[in-house]
């Protein structure tokens, strides 16, 4: 599954003095984070969907910016 997101026109030094504003990190353009969402056990491929704990999980990656925008999901 993957979200359009709008990814920010602005330049990477407007985003990253924003960061600095917003959270005191220093020389930050982005931050990319992941989660798992466990999940019921699928009856098809369902060894495809096991974590590294064991659980059923679905992996998804985002990235987002100082205003708390979302310019990229992925849960493939």
């Amino acid at each position: 599954m993957l979200i359009n997101c709008r990814w920010p026109t602005v330049h990477a030094e407007n985003i990253a003095h924003q960061y600095m504003q917003y959270a005191n990190f220093p020389k930050v353009a982005r931050f990319v984070d992941g989660v798992l969402f466990k999940i019921d056990a699928p009856i098809e491929n369902e060894s495809h969907y096991v974590d590294r704990k064991g659980n059923h999980s679905i992996n998804a990656m985002m990235v987002a910016g100082p205003d708390l925008t979302f310019y990229y999901v992925s849960a493939k």
